[in-house]
């Protein structure tokens, strides 16, 4: 994977840079981008931006990228990421392996603070 791999759009959109991008191991993508989105106003709150975001991702959509938007709120929810991590596996790894993935929560961890 690559953090922070810019893509340039060209015009209207200029260059967007995911949080995390994979290669598509199947060849059948460009490539495979994860936006983590905060929901502040000034940022991903905000329904301008908001609506940059939705055009820019399908944008890359109708490249053959595949977009994948975590909202920040699922950071902390085992159920919501497991969708995510098993959407994930199955692109990189494969139905099986991402089964296996979604299944085993032990690489969700303790959220601050809790004690086991």
């Amino acid at each position: 994977f690559k953090n922070e791999f810019p893509i340039p759009l060209g015009r209207p959109f200029g260059t967007t840079t995911p949080d995390i991008f994979f290669e598509d191991p199947s060849g059948a993508r460009e490539g495979i981008c994860i936006y983590l989105d905060g929901m502040s106003k000034h940022i991903h709150g905000n329904p301008r931006t908001q609506k940059k975001d939705r055009e820019i991702r399908d944008e890359l959509r109708g490249r053959a990228y595949e977009v994948i938007e975590i909202p920040f709120g699922h950071l902390s929810d085992l159920d919501a990421m497991r969708r995510h991590f098993y959407r994930l596996g199955r692109l990189l790894l494969g139905k099986t392996s991402a089964e296996t993935l979604r299944d085993d929560d032990s690489w969700f961890g303790q959220p601050t603070g809790e004690k086991p």
